[in-house]
C-alpha cells in the first residue's frame, strides 16, 4: 500500500532554516518517488539536489536526525564501500510539528498587515504581507486563487533581505502549507525578487534588519 506523500509534510511543518527545509524536501521528494520506501543517498547527492555544500548538507541532516524528524537506517556514516545511508521520516514526529504549527488548516487566511501584489514566475498572482514584530517580522505569502487566499508560508525578514539565491540562503520559491490540487510551489524571479525587497524594507519604517540568525 503507498504512503502518503511526505513533501506536503514537510512544507506545512514549517521546519526552518531554508537550508534545512531544502534538505528535508528532497529526502521526501526521493522518498515519495520510492513508495515511502527508505532512500538510499549520499551526502553529495543530498547537498547538489539541494544546492548546498556537503558541509552544509551534513550540518542539516545531522539537525534533522537531533530533531527527531529523519532516522537513519543504514550505513549511518558512510563506512561501507559503495554503499549510501538510508534515510526514512519519522510520520509521528513530524505529525507532533504539525499539531504545533497554529492556524495551520485555516481555510480563509485573514491579513492584517502591510501588503505586496507581485506574480511569480509561474505567472500567478501573489500577496506578501507584513508581519510580526520589529526584530522578528516576517514576509508571510499567499496565492490569490478562484476560492480565496492560499497559505504559501512565510520567510523571515533579514533572510529575505538577502541577495536573491545567496548560497545557502533562501531558494526564493515559496511553498503551499496545504497541497490542492492546483497548488505547487511558486518561484519568484530576481526583478520581482528586488522589488519585493524594497517594500518589505520601506514597510519595515526603513529598519534595517539583522542578518545573523537568532
Amino acid at each position: 500500500m503507498t504512503s502518503k506523500p511526505l513533501v506536503p509534510l514537510i512544507q506545512a511543518a514549517a521546519i526552518a532554516p531554508a537550508g534545512r527545509r531544502r534538505v528535508a524536501t528532497v529526502l521526501a521528494q526521493a522518498s515519495d518517488a520510492a513508495a515511502g520506501a527508505p532512500v538510499a543517498m549520499t551526502m553529495a547527492q543530498i547537498a547538489a539536489a539541494a544546492g548546498l555544500s556537503k558541509v552544509q548538507a551534513r550540518k542539516h541532516v545531522h539537525a534533522l536526525t537531533q530533531d527527531g524528524v529523519l532516522r537513519v537506517l543504514a550505513n549511518a556514516h558512510g563506512g561501507v564501500p559503495g554503499e549510501a545511508p538510508q534515510y526514512e521520516f519519522d510520520r509521528q514526529r513530524l505529525a507532533q510539528c504539525l499539531a504545533s504549527v497554529p492556524d495551520l488548516f485555516q481555510e480563509a487566511p485573514q491579513i492584517s498587515g502591510p501588503t505586496h501584489r507581485f506574480t511569480s514566475e509561474g505567472r500567478s498572482c501573489m500577496v506578501a504581507e507584513l508581519a510580526g514584530r520589529p526584530g522578528k517580522r516576517r514576509v508571510r505569502f499567499y496565492r490569490e486563487a478562484k476560492d480565496g487566499l492560499h497559505d504559501y508560508g512565510s520567510v523571515p525578514l533579514h533572510q529575505l533581505l538577502w541577495p536573491w539565491r545567496l548560497q545557502g540562503g533562501w531558494d526564493a520559491t515559496v511553498y503551499p502549507v496545504v497541497e490542492n490540487e492546483d497548488d505547487y510551489p511558486e518561484e519568484i524571479y530576481p526583478g520581482e525578487f528586488e522589488k519585493l525587497q524594497q517594500w518589505a524594507q520601506a514597510a519595515a519604517l526603513g529598519r534595517v534588519e539583522s542578518v545573523v540568525e537568532a
